[in-house]
């Protein structure tokens, strides 16, 4: 799948963008306002993510391509229920007609197009082929709590809104007749796409938990994501799986720590197992402190026993052209302190922990009782790892007080719900993710997104 930001004035404008680029079946990830501004004048804005499968996507553009260039106006104009009659006869190969100009807005809202509130207490819900969108009985409640930031709209017409859902449902009606008609020639074993059902047994059989299972998520988190949204949504939205997997992603999208900013502390530590990406991760986030951010800093390394630990470490502080050290004992960090007084951060390279060798544990807990104040430790973890075993080690590490999580090898894995296990399991936020080999270039700042995106397999990541 793809998925896309999208920026606009209004809510409406915003909306517009996302049929124009993404087609009437698009389904809305999230909404929020900008108060940052849009454009030069620093007005306020709206920010649409939206997303749609490889392909839906090449469907209507292959449909696209078919049209006369004088009809292309008038298609862009019609509504999204037009537009996806269009696109369906198309690729049936049905005679084309020219879709014929409508008055009617892409997503027909009883309010003004304006985003107004708070846009993370607004629940997730899909763009329908008919381009209606609705309202669930969380918005009606969130609507009357907030009636002197609502502007009418007077244009919207409530009986064509309604004509509209009753086409929709009685289309499905007898599409699902056609199912039953045929139900005793297919063979049972196929997935539901229904999380109505409380037995737990029928919800490993949903499309949504085997979806989630998939991505790795474990089996504890995902009966959590699923008891959550049969709380929250109607059985009409439990019954398809679009709604579910919506609201998992704004549930998802609204429990993610981040960390504020990344630079925050002066001292950083970089631990965890071994074998992780530790090192990489510390020379990558050194080269954007010094090549993107223009930061002074210093590189110390107390690994001492790792054949070639130190001199790959020398070597990228030569290329940057950075102080370097190495710390034998904690102790030493009182003589060397001084002489790094005049940088902006110093970065400290850690031995890989292991339950079974506490030494180097007390070890950097001693330097840390002597830097005292303007730490942050960022514990390391690949997503290819056992999350038994790195659960286990990670608890045994809790001592150090750890400051973030910070992931690696995101483009070597299949699965990334270790991630979502490992935000439940210990509450940290999220500094940064490594996500290929190449430095400084395959290194980014964790964001919300990019978690929603990973478990859903929204976007392909580079395979190094």
């Amino acid at each position: 799948m793809q998925v896309r930001k999208f920026e606009a004035k209004t809510m409406k404008e915003a909306l517009e963008l996302v049929k124009g680029h993404m087609g009437p079946e698009a389904i809305i990830l999230s909404a929020k306002d900008n108060s940052r501004g849009f454009g030069l004048v620093g007005n306020r804005s709206v920010e649409v993510t939206a997303a749609i499968s490889e392909e839906t996507l090449k469907k209507k553009q292959m449909a696209e391509a078919k049209l006369p260039e004088k009809s292309k106006s008038i298609y862009a104009q019609s509504t999204a229920k037009s537009q996806k009659q269009f696109i369906n006869k198309s690729h049936l190969n049905e005679p084309i007609h020219e879709t014929p100009k409508s008055q009617r807005k892409y997503v027909d809202i009883e309010d003004d197009d304006e985003l107004l509130g708070d846009a993370d207490s607004l629940p997730l819900t899909p763009i329908l082929a008919s381009g209606v969108r609705v309202r669930t009985a969380a918005q009606r409640a969130w609507q009357a709590m907030n009636d002197s930031h609502i502007l009418n709209d007077e244009n919207v017409q409530k009986n064509s809104v309604e004509s509209q859902v009753v086409e929709k449902l009685q289309a499905e009606i007898l599409q699902l007749k056609k199912v039953l008609q045929t139900f005793q020639k297919v063979p049972q074993t196929f997935v539901s796409s229904s999380v109505q059902s409380h037995g737990d047994e029928s919800l490993k059989q949903s499309m949504t938990y085997q979806k989630l299972f998939r991505a790795g998520i474990n089996h504890e988190n995902t009966f959590k994501l699923i008891k959550l949204a049969q709380t929250k949504l109607t059985s009409e939205q439990l019954g398809k799986s679009a709604f579910v997997d919506a609201f998992i992603a704004h549930h998802i999208l609204n429990n993610t720590k981040i960390v504020g900013n990344r630079f925050a502390e002066r001292h950083h530590f970089f631990v965890g197992p071994a074998g992780q990406g530790k090192t990489s991760s510390l020379v990558k986030l050194a080269s954007e402190m010094v090549l993107k951010q223009k930061y002074r800093i210093a590189i110390v390394t107390t690994d001492v026993h790792k054949v070639g630990a130190i001199e790959q470490l020398r070597i990228y502080a030569k290329i940057l052209n950075v102080p370097f050290a190495v710390l034998n004992e904690a102790e030493d960090w009182l003589d060397l302190s001084p002489s790094l007084a005049q940088v902006d951060f110093v970065l400290f390279d850690f031995p890989g922990l292991s339950l079974k060798n506490d030494l180097i544990l007390q070890k950097i807990c001693q330097i840390k009782a002597l830097i005292h104040s303007s730490l942050a430790i960022h514990y390391v973890l690949s997503v290819l790892g056992n999350e038994e075993s790195a659960s286990e080690l990670a608890q045994n590490s809790l001592r150090l007080e750890p400051s973030d999580l910070l992931f690696t090898g995101l483009d070597e894995a299949a699965q990334h719900g270790l991630i979502y296990n490992f935000l439940q399991r210990f509450n940290l936020p999220l500094h940064s993710f490594g996500i290929g080999r190449q430095i400084p270039e395959d290194f980014e700042a964790a964001t919300k997104e990019r978690v929603v995106d990973l478990i859903f397999k929204l976007t392909k990541l580079k395979r190094s």
